[in-house]
């Protein structure tokens, strides 16, 4: 809707999108269930992948913080929190 303020706007679609990926998660549980490759318009290609990440507390225990913290990069962000007015308390983005 063009007249939604941009705020509203960004929560519905929020919303839209944690439906789709529910969505998206019932249809790869059913594809892979079924072992279902070919569809009407468009045909599935299943690869195993391998995913490998370190573990920072074990890290930690071998090397100690410090030596971790040597070799870790930061990077900034912002968040956007949406909160729904019937339950948000007023704020100032001036306090």
């Amino acid at each position: 809707m063009k007249n939604r303020h941009p705020i509203d706007r960004l929560a519905e679609v929020r919303e839209e999108i944690a439906a789709l990926k529910t969505e998206e998660t019932e249809l790869r549980e059913l594809i892979l269930g079924r072992h279902l490759v070919e569809g009407d318009e468009h045909v599935a290609s299943l690869t195993e992948q391998i995913r490998k990440t370190l573990d920072r507390k074990s890290l930690e225990r071998a090397f100690g913080k410090a030596a971790v913290a040597k070799h870790e990069n930061a990077s900034g962000f912002t968040v956007i929190r949406l909160i729904k007015k019937s339950v948000a308390k007023p704020i100032s983005l001036f306090d």
